[in-house]
This record gives structure tokens, sequence and C-alpha cells, in this order.
């Protein structure tokens, strides 16, 4: 006879699946900040030795990167929207296994980019798409949850340092993507035969929400914050995937493996701090401007310490300890994705979460390839300035350095005086401007 099954016992079953499917999903998003950082930051020499080409190739590869991961997050937040998170990670997962298989058997310059612009596309359907189902299952402890989800991806960032160097020195970069794109393929299979018993999200029948996009690009709130946080972190993210580790090495003097420690570090701590400012922004009863603030001059302080530092040292290797410190204070403009992911969220529509998280990215990866392709034509320009190794490694002055940092000094002075008169929304929807009124009234019956 056929096992029937009580309503309850099936919706409890479903608590449960979706449960799992989430933490499926949190595995995969760990996979996506792992080969965010990856390439081409940790291996940046070996790609450079192997394939014999200068750091704009290698900037053009993050960028090819960054460039379809932005568009990605255009497309996907509708998509998101209308078929729901489950669907799209389904589609994310198998493409990045491909791109990643891709990647590691590509032998020219032009076959990586491939790779690495299919990848960006891919992993732009993971974390819309965890955000989106965060909002359905965990509405009531959101920011919470999202800085829970972005502590596991930081962990795989974090992954892609010493670890993925300690491995790449032993069997090749290769092999290591390899193994690296079977694991992501199997991750996404198991993923495919949960979700087929999980019951399925209703299809909304919507078109491509142009009006949506100009609703939230006409939004002013929304405009200064898209052309603050996500640039800011495109400052920080440059460092991360490109520069950070090959600074260290010529700058500081630091080995390749005492510099992929050190931004391994860094990730921990941002992974370690979004959750934490997450909580803390509840527990200040969900008041985001404060934090926003100190975003807002965490890239001062870094690029500033930076610039100070090269000229410190004298074109002498050394003050390690001040770029370490300069790198943790530009590593905690990516703690803040807990605020940011709320303030998209409070300064527009519930409903249009999946939009206004893709813009979120778009703006932060579109910023991230312009100022990896700009930052690799400064170091291009100082190539008869450089020195070149005996195993091909290109070793760049000082200058090409200072005027990077500088440039990216100046725009973030920029994103600060455009980002500071962001109002406060105590966790309320204020797109209407209605709430608002009330906070401001409650503010001068306190203190009158």
């Amino acid at each position: 006879m056929p096992v029937i099954r009580s309503a309850s016992s099936s919706s409890a079953l479903q608590r449960r699946l979706a449960v799992i499917l989430f933490a499926v999903s949190i595995i995969q998003y760990f996979m996506v900040n792992f080969l965010r950082n990856a390439v081409p930051g940790s291996i940046f020499n070996e790609l450079q030795i192997d394939l014999a080409c200068d750091a704009g190739r290698l900037a053009n590869l993050a960028a090819a990167f960054t460039i379809c991961h932005a568009f990605g997050q255009i497309i996907v937040g509708p998509l998101a929207d209308r078929y729901g998170g489950c669907r799209v990670i389904q589609i994310g997962g198998f493409l990045i296994a491909f791109s990643n298989l891709l990647f590691c058997v590509a032998r020219t310059p032009f076959m990586l980019a491939a790779s690495r612009a299919l990848c960006g596309v891919s992993c732009s359907c993971i974390y819309l798409s965890i955000v989106k189902e965060c909002d359905r299952f965990f509405s009531d402890r959101f920011t919470q949850t999202i800085g829970f989800v972005v502590l596991c991806g930081y962990i795989g960032g974090a992954v892609a340092t010493a670890p993925l160097v300690a491995c790449t020195a032993r069997w090749g970069w290769r092999n290591c993507f390899l193994v690296l794109g079977l694991f992501i393929l199997a991750i996404s299979i198991l993923y495919a035969v949960l979700a087929r018993q999980a019951t399925p999200v209703p299809v909304r029948p919507t078109s491509f929400p142009v009006k949506t996009y100009v609703k939230v690009l006409t939004n002013t709130r929304l405009l200064r914050f898209f052309l603050s946080y996500p640039v800011n972190y495109a400052l920080y993210y440059t460092i991360q995937i490109l520069l950070g580790k090959k600074f260290l090495e010529e700058g500081g003097g630091m080995s390749s493996d005492a510099a992929a420690i050190c931004l391994g570090i860094l990730i921990v701590y941002s992974a370690v701090a979004n959750p934490v400012l997450g909580m803390a922004s509840v527990w200040f009863h969900n008041r985001r401007r404060p934090f926003y603030l100190v975003m807002l001059c965490a890239p001062l302080v870094c690029f500033s310490l930076i610039i100070a530092a090269i000229l410190a040292k004298g074109g002498q290797p050394g003050l390690v300890w001040l770029f370490f410190l300069a790198y943790l204070c530009g590593a905690s403009i990516s703690a803040f994705s807990p605020i940011a992911a709320a303030l998209g969220r409070e300064y527009n529509t519930h409903e249009e979460i999946g939009v206004v998280t893709g813009l979120i990215n778009a703006f932060a990866f579109g910023a991230t390839a312009f100022f990896s392709s700009l930052a690799g034509i400064i170091l291009n320009r100082f190539h008869d300035q450089a020195v070149i190794r005996a195993d091909g490694a290109v070793i760049y002055p000082d200058q090409a350095y200072i005027i990077t940092f500088a440039i990216f000094l100046a725009i973030a002075v920029l994103t600060f005086f455009i980002g500071i008169s962001l109002p406060e929304t105590n966790g309320h929807d204020i797109s209407d401007g209605r709430p608002m009124r009330g906070h401001l009234a409650h503010f001068f019956r306190l203190h009158t």
C-alpha cells in the first residue's frame, strides 16, 4: 500500500528540505568566492610564467570575469524574481563547473579569458538567488542570515590564498582547478536532485522589468548608494584579486607564501566581521548610517597609509606591518555587506530586491573591471623600468603603485562626499519617503 503522509508531516519535510537546499547553496557560494579571489591574484606569477604574458593581459583576465559578473547581475536579478532562486542556482552551478573545467585546460590567454567570462556570468547566479531565498525563508532575520552567508562565502575566499598557493606549488594550478571543477559539478548534481523533491516556487508571469530598472535607477537615494558602497567595494576588491599579493611581494619584500597568508587573514577578518556587523546593526535598533559612515572612511585611510608607506620605505622592501594595516582598513569595506544589502532593501520595495541586489553587484563588479584594467594599464606604462626575474615574473617600480593608489584615493574621496548624505532607515522601508518623515518627527520630539 502507498504511504499516505499528513499535511503537517509533508510541510515539515519541505521545511527540512528547504534548509538543506539553502545549506548546499551556501557551499556553492563558498566556491564562488574561491573562484573570484583565486584568479589572477593568488596565481598571478604562475599564470605570467606559464603563459608568458604581461600585467595588462592578466588584468584583462580579471576584467573579463568582473565585467561579465556585473552584467550577469542585471540579467539574473529579474530571473530570480520571476523563477525563484532555486531554479537559477541549479543553472548557475552547472555553468560554474563547466567554465572551471574549461579554464584548467585552456592554453592561450584568449581561452583563459573566455572561460573566466563564462565563470563570471555563472557565478552571478548564486549570491543573488541566495538573497532571494533568504528573503523568502528568513525575512525576519534577513540581516543576520546574510551576514552568516557572507561569512561562509568569505571563508572560500580565504582558502583561495595560502592554501591554494601551497597546492599549486605542489600539484600545479591546472590540476588544482580540475579537481575543483569536478567537485563543483558533484555539488551541482546534488542540489539539482534535492531541488526536484522540493515544492516549486510559482513562476511569476512577467517580462523583463524595464520599468522596474528605470524606477530603481531614478531613485536618488539608491543612485547615491550605488555610487558609494559598490565603488568603494570595487577599490578594495581590485587589491584582493589583482594587486594585493603581488604588491606585498614587491613592495614589502614578502615571500609568496607569506603574502598569501596575509591576504587570507584579511578575508577571514572580513568573514568574521560580516555577521558581527549585521548583529551590531540589530543591537543598535537597526541603525545603518553610523556603520555606513565608517565604511566611507575606510578606503581613505587604506590608500593614504599605502602611499605613505611606499614613500617612507624609500625604494627598499619593508614596512610590511604598515601595508598590512592599510589592507586591514581596506578589508573593512567588504565587511559591510549585510548593512549594504539591508539598505538596498530598505531604500526600495521588498518585491524588487532581486533587481536592487543585482544592480548593487553590477555597479561593484563593473567598477572592479574598470579599476583592474586601469591598474594594468598603469603598470604596463612602467614596463621599461621594471625588473624581469629569471623565471619570467615582472617586478614593477614603486612609482607605478603610487600613481595607481593615488587615483584610487581620489575616487574614494569622491564616493565619500556622494554617500555621506544618505539617510537613516532604522530598518524600515523608506522607498516612498513617508516613514522618514516619521523618523524626523520622532528625532525632533526627542531633542526639543
